[in-house]
């Protein structure tokens, strides 16, 4: 079982940076984009926040992903809410908890990557987080989010690494917007 977790966990990962080409390069986007939260207590915040969308197997997953950009480039640490839920189908009042098992639908992930290497994560063997959708418009999506996250190999979530509260979103549904 463990295997098939890292191999799903490996899969996760691939569509996240694959769909992340997806994002938008337009230098102004972070005037009307941007991502908030406070992890482990410290406030953090991303001046562009981007979607892309991705698919593992049949579940299409939407990707908003805070960040900075300079020159049109992301630059420094991301952090990306994962919504088990084709972009399509989102609407406000929607609440994503944090996934139990890969890829399920209608759930969430959190992921923080704080450099190119590390990433922390939701964990489905200790789901703690969820995403509420507050406003979706032809051009935008906004919400809010919280949740614990751990180490990429720590698949039973045994050690929280990071807290993630007080996450707000404010993203553009189309591309360089």
């Amino acid at each position: 079982m463990k295997q098939t977790t890292k191999f799903l966990i490996a899969v996760m990962a691939a569509a996240i940076t694959l769909g992340s080409c997806k994002k938008s390069s337009d230098p102004n986007a972070s005037s009307t984009q941007s991502m908030k939260l406070t992890l482990n207590g410290k406030a953090v915040s991303y001046s562009a926040c981007l979607i892309s969308t991705a698919e593992a197997g049949s579940s299409k997953q939407t990707i908003i992903t805070g960040t900075t950009l300079a020159n049109g480039v992301p630059t420094g640490a991301t952090f990306e809410v994962e919504l088990f839920k084709d972009i399509a189908l989102i609407k406000a009042g929607d609440v994503f908890p944090a996934s139990t098992v890969f890829a399920q639908a209608n759930s969430s992930a959190l992921l923080y990557f704080p450099n190119d290497n590390d990433f922390f994560a939701t964990q489905p063997g200790n789901p703690q987080g969820t995403v509420t959708i507050t406003a979706v418009t032809s051009d935008i999506i906004k919400g809010t989010f919280s949740g614990k996250l751990f180490t990429q190999d720590d698949y039973e979530g045994k050690t929280v690494k990071y807290t993630a509260t007080g996450g707000t979103f404010v993203a553009s549904k189309s591309i360089g917007k």
